[in-house]
């Protein structure tokens, strides 16, 4: 596996309990087997732990879309590829209002922007 922070947050992300590197050696293998049976996280030796924490704080910060739920994730993809509120409420059998609803997605009035909904705003500045 490679060592950049990325690699493994992402790994961490997709359920993963350990992360070893490809040239680590057996013994390690073995250690993270058994740290992972154990029910514990296992990082190999050379990727440091501080470096990955700090990754994942500054990636959280940084991309709104992990905040979201696997569904309101759905409803922005359908409107930011061109779907109407109602398109989207029949392909996925809710409401007009729940869609409309979802593109505000949770996000403060205060940072509303007039004419663009807090789902366009979040989806130009992820290049969903």
């Amino acid at each position: 596996m490679h060592a950049s922070p990325e690699y493994v947050y992402q790994a961490f992300c997709a359920g993963a309990s350990g992360y070893v590197l490809k040239e680590s050696a057996g013994d390690e293998v073995v250690a993270a087997v058994r740290a992972v049976h154990a029910g514990q996280r296992f990082l190999s030796e050379k990727i440091p732990a501080t470096a990955v924490d700090a990754y994942a704080r500054t990636r959280s910060a940084e991309h709104p879309l992990e905040r979201l739920s696997p569904r309101e994730l759905q409803v922005l993809k359908l409107i930011v590829e061109g779907s109407t509120s109602n398109d989207v409420a029949a392909m996925l059998a809710i409401s007009p209002k729940s869609v409309d609803e979802t593109c505000q997605i949770r996000d403060p009035p205060r940072h509303h922007q007039r004419g663009v909904t807090p789902a366009v705003r979040i989806s130009l500045q992820t290049a969903l």
